[in-house]
């Protein structure tokens, strides 16, 4: 395969922004619920009553308001004095704002980089999709690199029995079934991860690229708290490529190198190490590969149906819990969640339409498992 059959791209998956507003901010007779309107108004120019508005009756984390608007998928949240306001937009959120919010994405972002009052990030995702690149970038193969010694890391955390870890169905039937559930490897921890996976039934969902791909990892990086900020703050006042970010931010924290002999002591002599060439394709931002033509997003009635067919029709109920327990995972109440979750999944199903038995009977092999 040569490197122009390969393909990759680099997106932002997850953006939690927490606002501090000062008590001279806003007049003393404001109220609170009245200061998150005026700051996201004054801040990104979205008048919420312009959306259909879903209200969290018990708030989010430690935020007792909370609203939702692009179907629940961004969520604007405040406190009793409203002093703090948090934006939190999920993966499918910035989707949603990229394809509905003028100028898209960047000029969200934009926004807040002309913003000069009080901010800062308390969640960054980052995730690069990699297209036909071979197996080497395989959770497993990333598990196995980590298992022998391969993986120098300057993240301290890092230990050798349980930094590593494969997640695969319990009962595997033939390489179908792999493919179709795939596996996931992580390397570190809050609050900063590195997750591997190849989930074949969630890359509509992920990536809005139908299945004509024979391979298809996600890298995505995971940053809490200071991280988050710091790294965040960086890549804004830059003005780099998100891909080179990520690149970067990857380079400072993991190396992976060829295999070495056992008596090498990895923590003294690291440096002495060749860095694998896998490792070097993957995080140089002066590669080829990465400027391969732009992938379309596929989001047309006709390829939104051949992922309901395959994924709805067959495992709706397995979809709602999915929405449900992402909804609860970070910190929405169980009714709040359950609603929600039927929003979005209502809108899912209001796009998708009747069965395409072409499509199907190309790609039986994918069922033959749950026959």
């Amino acid at each position: 395969m040569s490197k122009t059959d390969k393909q990759t791209r680099t997106i932002h998956d997850w953006l939690t922004v927490v606002f501090d507003i000062g008590a001279t901010d806003f007049s003393a007779d404001v109220s609170a619920y009245e200061k998150a309107y005026q700051l996201i108004c004054s801040v990104f120019g979205i008048d919420w009553f312009e959306y259909d508005v879903i209200t969290l009756k018990r708030g989010i984390y430690e935020y007792p308001h909370a609203i939702g608007i692009f179907q629940g998928t961004v969520i604007i949240a405040w406190l009793d004095d409203g002093s703090s306001v948090m934006v939190q937009c999920s993966g499918r959120g910035l989707r949603n704002i990229d394809a509905e919010y003028a100028g898209g994405l960047t000029a969200f972002i934009g926004c807040l980089r002309a913003y000069e009052g009080d901010w800062h990030v308390t969640r960054w995702d980052i995730a690069r999709d990699l297209f036909e690149c071979g197996s080497r970038y395989s959770p497993a193969h990333v598990a196995k690199e980590r298992a022998k010694g391969n993986l120098v890391s300057r993240i301290a955390y890092f230990q050798p029995t349980t930094s590593t870890k494969v997640q695969r169905p319990n009962a595997l039937r033939g390489r179908d079934r792999e493919l179709l559930i795939g596996s996931t490897t992580y390397l570190g921890r809050n609050p900063f991860q590195l997750r591997v996976y190849n989930k074949l039934n969630e890359r509509f969902v992920k990536t809005g690229i139908d299945f004509q791909y024979s391979s298809w990892y996600r890298w995505e990086l995971q940053i809490n708290g200071n991280k988050a900020d710091y790294y965040f703050q960086e890549w804004i006042n830059t003005g780099r490529r998100i891909m080179d970010a990520w690149k970067l931010i990857m380079k400072a924290n993991f190396r992976f190198v060829v295999n070495h002999d056992v008596d090498v002591d990895m923590h003294r002599h690291a440096n002495r190490l060749a860095t694998a060439r896998w490792w070097s394709d993957l995080v140089n931002i002066d590669d080829h590969w990465d400027h391969a033509p732009a992938l379309e997003r596929m989001q047309t009635p006709a390829k939104t149906q051949k992922f309901y067919n395959k994924v709805v029709s067959k495992h709706a109920a397995m979809r709602l819990n999915y929405l449900v327990r992402g909804y609860l995972k970070n910190g929405v109440g169980i009714d709040d969640a359950k609603r929600l979750a039927r929003v979005v999944f209502s809108q899912e199903l209001e796009r998708s339409v009747d069965d395409n038995q072409t499509w199907v009977l190309a790609n039986e092999n994918l069922y033959k498992w749950s026959e």
